[in-house]
């Protein structure tokens, strides 16, 4: 139904034994959409992507890439919003890897004035494991 109303859909599933792979959602996600891309716009998301992995501490020291990396990921979702509506949508999301679900949540908080909308569902009745 989105696509067919205008917006570039990315969905993914939760799968329990993938649980523990991480960003297992988040390449459900954005992997099938790269290949279908120009060159020159994959390469214009990747460049301003790539460039916040390569940074450097302030101090010379050690880097903490957890948050270059849901950075990426959000500049990434922020380059395709301009040039399309987007939908993400991830259904059984209780299945969810911790690394994508901290993506989502991070992304979640920036979408104000982002032309995407995020549905996430979650399954009741069922109870996640705890690791």
């Amino acid at each position: 139904m989105g696509a067919a109303r205008g917006f570039r859909v990315f969905e993914a599933t939760g799968v329990e034994l993938e649980r523990g792979f991480p960003f297992g959602v988040v390449r459900q996600l954005y992997e099938p959409v790269l290949p279908g891309l120009d060159p020159a716009e994959r390469e214009a998301l990747a460049q301003g992507a790539a460039a916040l992995f390569d940074a450097a501490a302030p101090d010379g020291g050690d880097v903490d890439l957890s948050f270059q990396v849901l950075h990426g990921l959000y500049w990434l979702v922020a380059e395709m919003a301009q040039r399309d509506l987007l939908l993400i949508a991830i259904d059984d999301a209780q299945w969810a890897d911790y690394p994508s679900l901290r993506h989502l949540l991070y992304l979640c908080r920036r979408l104000e004035g982002l032309a995407v909308i995020v549905m996430i569902a979650e399954r009741t009745g069922e109870e996640a494991p705890t690791s």
